[in-house]
């Protein structure tokens, strides 16, 4: 199988990747269809005229014998209380703003998983399954992108800092992955 070049948006040639890295390139979103390649070899075209590269029509996400992603939204921390009605008080509402900027601004600047450690990130391996990761450090943040090969997760470990750290999963494995910010 030929290595391929790509062709950035400021058209700068990227490359070489091998045909598992261009399926885990499609997945993260940094080529698609209309993206220019070009082979080893010499040979020219799109990376939507490689078969199988993108589907035609979305394809049910991941087959049966692969973890299915979670569907709902990352848990609040423990000691967060939702507030049950935001009544304005006439004049007062510009206070009761003033109140919820508040109450979310402390939710934000809380860690949004403070027990993931660089440790525990270093543990994550290539070729892992999804459940192994899950159950190093929890279910993820975000789903950031999916395709008919894979997706891309995200996990973000401190909102003040934005430390996080993405998954990228192809055919049901850990292909990559990335962290900013961990410490």
């Amino acid at each position: 199988m030929p290595n391929f070049f790509y062709f950035d948006q400021n058209n700068q040639k990227c490359g070489p990747v091998n045909e598992q890295q261009l399926k885990a390139l499609a997945v993260q979103g940094v080529i698609n269809p209309n993206t220019p390649l070009m082979t080893d070899t010499g040979h020219q075209g799109l990376a939507g005229q490689i078969p199988g590269l993108f589907a035609a029509t979305p394809p049910p996400f991941i087959a049966a014998s692969t973890p299915q992603m979670p569907s709902h939204s990352p848990q609040l921390p423990s000691n967060f209380t939702k507030p049950k009605v935001l009544i304005p008080l006439g004049g007062c509402g510009c206070l009761t703003l003033l109140l919820l900027f508040v109450m979310i601004a402390a939710f934000v600047s809380r860690p949004a998983t403070e027990y993931i450690t660089i440790d525990d990130y270093n543990r994550i391996q290539t070729g892992m399954s999804y459940d192994e990761v899950v159950s190093i450090v929890g279910e993820p943040t975000e789903v950031l992108s999916e395709s008919e090969y894979g997706f891309m997760c995200m996990w973000i470990v401190d909102y003040s800092t934005g430390a996080n750290f993405n998954v990228t999963f192809v055919d049901g494995e850990v292909l990559m992955k990335a962290q900013f910010g961990m410490r």
